[in-house]
């Protein structure tokens, strides 16, 4: 069958905000799904790094859950039929609290939930069982359900990532050591304990993904214009930072629509505040 003739799959995307009760901990809940005919080309897309952790259910056959720990470095994967999966997406350092382990053990990795939390992974196996409808409300009644048992994030960590988002990533360890009141060696242990990544590592993600927001697929990009904006030295550092954390080049990745990043791509509407 020629090319022409057969179809890519399109993916489905969709964000949920959490209830305000989980907002310190939870980014987001996330929905991915396929549906395409029998033979389609697989449809490729990018998992770039954005320091958090997700547990993450592939309900495709039967539901099987695992934790994806903070990244380093970008993933290529390629979808094809009968994706069914859904996500809790935790703030940087959001995730501790529920799993209970030090978040660099899962840094650039992954581990079954059970191995994890054999009490989140059975709570959280019941509320995505059965019916689609409703499975995002069950997964987050499960979380509130132990949430005076896990307690809240590491208010250092909070308050260095608050100041790093705020800035888009455009402050240095030693503004965090002023905001935080510790010295960089006890972040750098903070970050590694409960994030997995460290504080400049994750000021250059949420640096480079601030810049990803940015950018219009319709419109060439001004590099040296979006490098000075966005704080890098100059647009040979952009372009450094890019191909470490994105694996292209600036350009060759605003050229590539069709390796979409479902993380920074959710498309107009699909987040919903949950009440």
């Amino acid at each position: 069958m020629g090319r022409e003739a057969r179809q890519l799959a399109a993916p489905a995307y969709r964000e949920h905000r959490p209830a305000t009760a989980l907002a310190a901990h939870v980014e987001c809940y996330w929905t991915l799904r396929t549906e395409v005919s029998p033979g389609a080309d697989l449809a490729p897309f990018a998992v770039l790094p954005d320091g958090c952790m997700d547990i993450l259910f592939d309900l495709s056959a039967t539901p099987h859950a695992r934790v994806v720990g903070a990244m380093t470095r970008p993933e290529h994967h390629a979808l094809g039929d009968g994706v069914d999966l859904i996500g809790i997406r935790f703030h940087p350092g959001g995730g501790t609290p529920f799993l209970r382990l030090h978040a660099d053990e899962l840094t650039d990795a992954s581990s079954d939930l059970d191995q994890v939390s054999r009490t989140l992974a059975r709570r959280l196996s019941s509320a995505v069982d059965g019916a689609r409808e409703g499975r995002i409300e069950r997964v987050e009644e499960a979380l509130l359900s132990v949430l005076d048992e896990a307690g809240p994030p590491d208010p250092c960590v909070r308050a260095a990532f608050s100041r790093l988002h705020g800035s888009r990533g455009g402050v240095g360890v030693a503004e965090l050591e002023r905001v935080t009141g510790y010295t960089r060696q006890h972040l750098g242990r903070l970050f590694r304990r409960h994030v997995g990544v460290s504080p400049k590592l994750l000021a250059r993600v949420v640096r480079l993904r601030s810049l990803l927001s940015c950018l219009d697929p319709s419109r060439r990009p001004d590099w040296a214009a979006l490098a000075a904006e966005h704080g890098y030295c100059d647009q040979a550092h952009l372009v450094s930072d890019f191909k470490d954390l994105t694996g292209s080049t600036p350009q060759a990745f605003w050229r590539g629509p069709d390796v979409p990043n479902f993380q920074d791509a959710p498309p107009p509407g699909a987040l919903e505040r949950r009440p």
